[in-house]
Order: C-alpha cells, then sequence, then structure tokens
C-alpha cells in the first residue's frame, strides 16, 4: 500500500452514527477508510478552556498531531479513489482551530458531519463517560458550561468549517435519515464524493457500535484500543473485530439514564438558538429536535 494523505474526513459529531458511517463507507469498492477509526490526527495537545469548565478534561482526546505527516499518511492507500477517515473530536467547539489545520494541510478534502437529535446525543456522551464523570445525568448535564451540552452546539461547533470550506466540501446528514432511511441516505453521501451512488451490500443495513448496548466490558476493551495496544487491534480484520464487538456489547448491556422532563425541556429551551441556525443554513425541519429525547 502506498501511503497518501485522504481526501475525506468524517468530523463527527460524537455518539451520531459515525461507526456505522464509517463501515458502510468502507464497504464502497472505491472508498478506503482508516482501518482505525479515531486518528485524531488535527487536535492540539491541550483543551481552549475558554467559556468551559474544569470539567472538559473528561472530554480530552489523544491528539496524534506531534506524530507526524507521513504517520497520518500511513493510514491511507493511494489507489483509492476515496481515502478516509472518521475522528468526532474534530467537530468539538474546545477545538477550534481544527477547520483551519484540516483546510492547510488538505486543500481538497471533503467533510461530512452527521447530526442527532441534540439532548439524545448529549444523554448518549454521558452514558458513555458516566464512570469516568461521576455525576449522575441531571447534574453532568445542568452543570454550567456542561461539555456534554456544548458538544450538541452544532451550529456553534460548525462555524469554523462553514467559514474555512465552500458548502460544496461540506455535507451535513442527519442521524435520523442514516438510521431510518440508509440506503437513500448512502447514495446521497456517495454522490457527494463522486463515486458510484447505487452501490449497496446487505452488511449496510446493521448498525455498528450502538450505545444502548454498549457495557462496561465494551468500554473497557475501547480504552485498551486507545491506548498503546491501539494499532495491534487495527489489524485484527473486521469482520473478528465486528463479532467481539457484538458480544462485548450483549454481555454487559447498560442501564439506561433517565431525565425528568422539567430538566429535558429546559435544556432544549437554552439549545434551541443552536437548532434554529441549522434550520436556518440547512433547510431541515427540525421540529423532532424540540420534543423530550426518546429513552436510549
Amino acid at each position: 500500500m502506498t501511503p497518501a494523505l485522504p481526501n475525506l474526513i468524517v468530523i463527527g459529531a460524537m455518539k451520531c452514527g459515525t461507526s456505522s458511517l464509517h463501515r458502510y463507507l468502507d464497504i464502497h469498492p472505491e472508498i478506503a477508510m482508516s482501518a482505525r477509526k479515531e486518528l485524531d490526527y488535527f487536535i492540539p495537545d491541550s483543551i481552549d478552556q475558554r467559556g468551559a469548565g474544569p470539567e472538559l478534561r473528561l472530554m480530552k482526546e489523544r491528539s496524534n498531531w506531534e506524530r507526524g505527516a507521513g504517520w497520518y499518511a500511513e493510514h491511507f492507500d493511494a489507489a483509492a479513489a476515496v481515502r478516509g477517515e472518521s475522528s468526532v473530536a474534530y467537530l468539538f467547539p474546545w477545538y477550534p482551530d481544527v477547520a483551519e489545520w484540516i483546510g492547510t494541510s488538505l486543500p481538497d478534502v471533503r467533510l461530512i458531519a452527521v447530526l442527532r437529535h441534540p439532548l439524545e446525543r448529549a444523554i448518549s456522551h454521558h452514558r458513555q463517560l458516566a464512570e469516568r464523570d461521576g455525576r449522575d445525568l441531571t447534574a453532568a448535564l445542568t452543570a454550567e458550561s456542561s461539555p456534554y451540552l456544548a458538544a450538541s452546539r452544532y451550529a456553534t461547533a460548525l462555524g469554523p468549517f462553514r467559514d474555512r470550506f465552500d458548502s460544496d466540501r461540506l455535507l451535513l446528514v442527519r442521524h435520523g435519515a442514516l438510521l431510518f432511511n440508509r440506503r437513500e441516505t448512502l447514495r446521497r453521501i456517495f454522490e457527494f464524493l463522486g463515486v458510484q451512488p447505487d452501490y449497496w451490500r446487505p452488511e449496510m443495513s446493521r448498525e455498528r457500535n450502538r450505545s444502548a448496548v454498549k457495557g462496561p466490558s465494551y468500554r473497557i476493551a475501547e480504552q485498551l484500543r486507545a491506548g498503546p495496544l491501539g494499532p495491534l487491534a487495527d489489524r485484527v480484520p473486521a469482520a473478528i473485530r465486528d463479532r467481539g464487538e457484538r458480544l462485548l456489547a450483549r454481555s454487559n448491556p447498560a442501564p439506561s439514564p433517565s431525565l425528568d422532563a422539567d430538566v429535558a425541556r429546559r435544556l432544549l429551551d437554552a439549545l434551541e438558538p443552536e437548532i434554529a441556525a441549522i434550520e436556518g443554513f440547512t433547510g431541515w425541519d427540525l421540529a423532532a429536535w424540540r420534543e423530550l429525547p426518546r429513552p436510549q
């Protein structure tokens, strides 16, 4: 495999189906996604603490910027028409320089962001970090400058990308469309990438890494993969990794958190300017995002 820099990045958002999308993209014969999903190359070592509390330490991702462009390029195959990676931390608002770094390093890149009901996303985000955080769901989401809520302020997070990239280089996808209208949504994504739009395989019917079934053993495995043993895991064939994920998930179902309806309504009201802004520049009808979150 001849190394090459990517021309596609799925920038997020976290807990919005990016693991599934990464897999669907990789199935397409004209697309080669990185074996390791979260490369986190374009994030800095430090977090921008402006406007956020010290709890952001919970969200800090492991930066690989210092490994250099050579290390990054080793994850991509020059023979592929579309070469991509997916790192959801790129859309975190506390990494405001990511858009500029990507644009400078990859002038021809195309970007995809998947967006979900913002409060459902925040609940799922806390669920993944609940043991590390130590607070219950309500305390974590209602805290001043809650990073879980901040990560659901999509319009703010997308601002630097919309400023840096032309509109034909940034595709926004609704999580619900990917979930319930997958074939047509993938067709639109493939058209955006300039590959055969009608390609479909039965494997594209299955969701990957659903949060609702991720238990303690699954989260431990994720932490190990993020550490020094990560490169070894990346060499395991995809089919074997998929089977391992399913077994871990089924053996340790995580309990569902709950949020008081009044608290949920207050949080949605706080997110209203962001929802309205997304409607404004996409033309989407986001009435469903203003409804109380569904049980997860």
